[in-house]
């Protein structure tokens, strides 16, 4: 992915299919998508013989609980791309800034957060830049003039492979968009951390 794209083209992080590929079994592909074979057999009653697939059959894959909730946060936030940037908003029809977009997108998947920022960073627990995971919320500090020192000022949701979603009033004249920051390093030096509040 580009270090910027408008693009909504992101892929959920979690597969709900997998397409058979030669010489698989059931048993070969639980173990390669990390599930058990009992999950996988009873994600796909349809399948009369378990013994009998064949490349290019389709496989629903089992997600737990919070898979589907990240898969979900992240397909509202992408359904938003595009969307423009508008100082204290938190509606798609008025536009957003970086802490309504977020409020929203998560709000459309039953998890409230505070407001702003600075408040949306107090809650959930710390993750390590290392550990990142689809569907945490990263945070920068002094992103704007006259900021406190270390004062967190932006927010965006992290989508996997260094990529984030956010709503931002500088990039494209002002729009959620999709940005790889660890190719930024304007973003790696104002990185204040990232907090996880999905269950």
């Amino acid at each position: 992915m580009n270090a910027q794209s408008t693009s909504s083209e992101v892929p959920l992080p979690y597969p709900t299919q997998y397409v058979v590929q030669p010489g698989d079994t059931m048993f070969k592909i639980a173990q390669q998508v990390g599930v058990s074979l009992a999950a996988l057999e009873a994600a796909n009653p349809q399948i009369k013989n378990f013994n009998v697939i064949w490349p290019g059959m389709t496989i629903r894959l089992p997600l737990t609980a919070h898979q589907q909730k990240v898969n979900a946060i992240l397909a509202t936030a992408v359904s938003l791309i595009g969307t423009p940037y508008q100082w204290g908003g938190d509606q798609p029809q008025t536009g957003f800034d970086c802490s309504g977009f977020v409020a929203y997108v998560y709000a459309q998947n039953g998890i409230i957060l505070p407001r702003t920022s600075h408040d949306q960073a107090t809650v959930g627990t710390p993750v390590a830049i290392r550990d990142l995971a689809p569907g945490d919320l990263i945070f920068l500090a002094d992103t704007y003039p006259n900021a406190w020192p270390n004062h967190v000022t932006h927010v965006g949701i992290y989508a996997g492979n260094g990529s984030m979603i956010e709503s931002t009033s500088v990039a494209n004249r002002g729009v959620v968009l999709v940005r790889n920051i660890f190719q930024s390093s304007y973003y790696m030096s104002h990185y204040w951390g990232a907090r996880r509040v999905i269950p």
